[in-house]
Formats: C-alpha cells, structure tokens, sequence
C-alpha cells in the first residue's frame, strides 16, 4: 500500500495521552498540539496522510492501555 510507519506521529500520540492521562485538563491543549503537528508534517511532506491515519491507528489504542495500570493506580489512591 505504500505506507510508512511514522515515528514522528508515534511520539506526538504518546506524549499527548500522555499528558491527557497526567491531568484531563490538558486534553484539549494536547489534541490542539498533536493535531497542528500531524498537519504540519503531511503539509511540508514529510509523511503522508496515510502513514499517519495507520501509525494513529496502532499508537493511540496502545497507547491508552499502557496507560491502563497508571490509571487504575492513581484512581486508587485517590480512595
């Protein structure tokens, strides 16, 4: 198919889940973030948009559940 895998795209989706699941507040700043970076990388064409439709689709849901124990953990000691 001719695509690539963005490693580029791969750090931006981490970092922004997680600073999401460091505190919620920031989701908003981070989507802003991650998503005027995806653009500027297919813009100035270091990528394509299909590289970084497919790396987003395996990196965001990995992403979130490695997160999972983080999760559970500080909801725990929040009781």
């Amino acid at each position: 198919m001719g695509v690539h895998f963005s490693s580029h795209t791969a750090v931006a989706i981490s970092f922004g889940v997680t600073l999401a699941a460091f505190r919620l507040s920031l989701l908003p700043g981070a989507v802003a973030a991650v998503c005027g970076y995806l653009w500027l990388i297919t813009y100035l064409p270091y990528h394509t948009p299909a590289d970084v439709f497919y790396t987003t689709a395996i990196i965001l849901p990995l992403s979130l559940v490695c997160h999972i124990p983080w999760w559970k953990r500080n909801a725990a000691s929040k009781r």
